[in-house]
């Protein structure tokens, strides 16, 4: 029986994104805080002998294609090196489409990983990490741990140790998705189009992350400025945050472009009566998932 290897896919939130302009190349300059989660999907992948790759996902619109960010990320394997051997590959998918939490991202570079180590010539896992940025602009988050910032497109990581990094690892999060999807190209064309002028000045952006590395939990800048187009667009986005101020005093944050949100959860906390009404606001199919920091 050929070996059978299995990896974690974690999701990723967005704790602080600001939008700081545009790049000559068409991208979007960012300066954002992001952390990965206990919560995500599972991929495996053995040696097979068919001569060609099988692909199994519990997700059916996932084809084996080249719109598919594992596929990209095989062939990107193959393409640097003298991998050749064909695999089947099981991807076991918790995490959303377009939800804004980095799942095909996050799945890429796995899948890097995977074939890294059913190869024989292992390539250094900073070169993979360089390799992933190829396929997204923040798979590179994927190769890190803790808190990172992201800055430029995505592509510049770098940890980013703060006072409250274990405080916030302890602490339970609420991860809510409405049941739909946000295209992050759409939001991000919609930004430069529409919401030119809710660009956030550098300086700013730079001021308010530094209160993450040295100031207090409640004290903290949060802030999303892809929320902007969001929630202009999609309703049920600001009404679901809104009543949450009013029903529970907790405010409700948009990870990346969207539709995903999140909240810290106490360990009081009734979460019946939240989960419940997630389920008034955006109906049965939503997904509310408890998880922590990872």
């Amino acid at each position: 029986m050929p070996e059978v290897l299995e990896q974690f896919s974690p999701a990723k939130i967005n704790l602080y994104l600001a939008v700081t302009g545009i790049r000559e190349d068409g991208f979007h300059e960012l300066d954002s805080l992001v952390a990965l989660l206990e919560f995500g999907d599972r991929i495996s992948a053995a040696v097979h002998d068919s001569g060609q790759d099988r692909f199994e996902c519990n997700i059916p619109e996932l084809g084996w294609d080249p719109n598919n960010l594992v596929y990209k990320a095989l062939e990107l394997y193959r393409d640097r090196t003298d991998f050749s051997k064909s695999l089947k590959i099981v991807l076991n998918k918790e995490i959303p489409l377009g939800a804004g939490l980095g799942g095909g991202s996050g799945n890429a570079a796995t899948m890097l990983k995977l074939v890294n180590m059913l190869n024989e010539e292992k390539i250094d896992q900073t070169i993979l990490a360089e390799w992933s940025t190829e396929l997204g602009s923040d798979c590179r988050i994927f190769f890190g741990s803790g808190i990172q910032r992201m800055r430029g497109r995505g592509e510049r990581m770098e940890s980013f140790p703060c006072r409250i990094q274990k405080e916030l690892k302890g602490k339970e999060l609420l991860i809510i998705h409405p049941g739909f999807g946000v295209s992050a190209a759409w939001a991000y064309k919609s930004m430069r189009e529409s919401f030119r002028d809710r660009y956030t000045d550098p300086e700013k952006s730079a001021s308010e992350i530094e209160l993450w590395r040295s100031g207090e939990f409640e004290e903290l800048s949060f802030r999303n400025d892809l929320s902007i187009p969001v929630d202009a667009k999609y309703a049920a986005i600001p009404c679901l945050k809104n009543e949450f101020l009013r029903r529970f005093d907790k405010p409700l944050f948009m990870s990346g472009s969207g539709s995903a949100c999140f909240c810290w959860i106490d360990p009081s906390e009734n979460k019946d009566k939240v989960v419940e009404r997630v389920k008034e606001c955006w109906g049965p199919h939503s997904l509310v998932k408890f998880t922590k920091l990872r």
